[in-house]
């Protein structure tokens, strides 16, 4: 998976933009341009194993989408159960057009999904006998940390629908022992890919730092690729560039913060409120008092 996040599979589209003598199309259904997500997942000749696949029934791809970002939609959509179960479905679709390619033994659909089923199985029990590699348990997991006393933290997240066409932002601002400043869960008409829409949800918080005079502070996401763009502040790229040009020219007007990617698992309070935003109709802010959403888990993070 690390190699497809990376594009660094074979596919017909990516060795025909190496020079090597190929149309680029898909060798299953040939209609279509074997990019990486088509590969996997998107072909209409996986139609069968997508309609087996009932817990990614709602996925949303968007049109050229980049593997990584597909990848990125499935993590936020789905349990960590299913994502690994994702994952060794389109491994096995990925051995199975290899043995087209290479004139070898056909496939079935139903063999692709019985397959995946069974190696997961296997695998799991596998790991069970492995006491030097114990499965971590949700409570073993890190949670948010609080700031330094004096310091504000604000966390973002975001959550797409492309069915909607609807981006949702989350923020929450908390003090050095839990409480929360401020919370907000914002929505808009969009349909960015999910490291744009992560570079928007930091955006909107640092406007609200700004807004409220929430300094000093510490601000973290759960996106690695939006906080290095954001520390390295490269522009180059046209459809994220000039949300990060927006991002610094805020981060300018402020004397004191520091900038750090964190786990899902210290972000969730901003996750939830991300998601709260796809179902609202208007924008909601909370001053002072915590979401009623995201009460427990609020509470939760604050017993360190």
């Amino acid at each position: 998976m690390w190699r497809a996040c990376q594009h660094w599979l074979p596919t017909l589209l990516y060795i025909a933009k190496r020079g090597v003598a190929s149309d680029g199309h898909c060798p299953r259904c040939h209609n279509h341009q074997e990019s990486m997500v088509h590969a996997l997942w998107e072909c209409k000749r996986l139609a069968n194993v997508r309609n087996m696949c009932l817990f990614a029934k709602d996925l949303q791809v968007a049109e050229g989408m980049h593997f990584l970002d597909f990848m990125m939609v499935c993590s936020k959509s789905l349990s960590l159960f299913d994502v690994e179960f994702l994952c060794v479905i389109m491994w096995r679709i990925w051995f199975c057009r290899n043995q087209l390619i290479h004139n070898l033994d056909g496939w079935e659909v139903a063999d692709v999904f019985q397959w995946s089923i069974s190696f997961l199985d296997k695998w799991r029990v596998a790991c069970k006998g492995i006491s030097a590699v114990p499965i971590r348990s949700a409570a073993m997991a890190p949670k948010w940390r609080p700031p330094l006393p004096g310091f504000w933290k604000f966390n973002s997240d975001a959550a797409s629908c492309y069915k909607d066409r609807m981006i949702g932002l989350g923020v929450i601002y908390r003090d050095s022992v839990g409480r929360v400043k401020l919370a907000a869960a914002h929505n808009m008409v969009a349909t960015f890919s999910p490291l744009v829409a992560e570079a928007l949800a930091i955006r909107f918080g640092i406007q609200l730092t700004c807004d409220n005079g929430l300094v000093p502070f510490h601000f973290e996401s759960d996106s690695l690729q939006a906080v290095e763009l954001v520390c390295k502040g490269n522009f180059e790229d046209t459809v994220i560039g000039p949300v990060l040009a927006k991002i610094s020219n805020l981060l300018k007007e402020l004397p004191n913060y520091s900038i750090s990617y964190v786990p899902r698992t210290e972000n969730v309070v901003a996750h939830v409120l991300a998601k709260k935003a796809l179902v609202v109709e208007s924008d909601y802010r909370w001053f002072d008092c915590c979401p009623p959403c995201v009460v427990r888990t609020v509470q939760s993070d604050a017993s360190f």
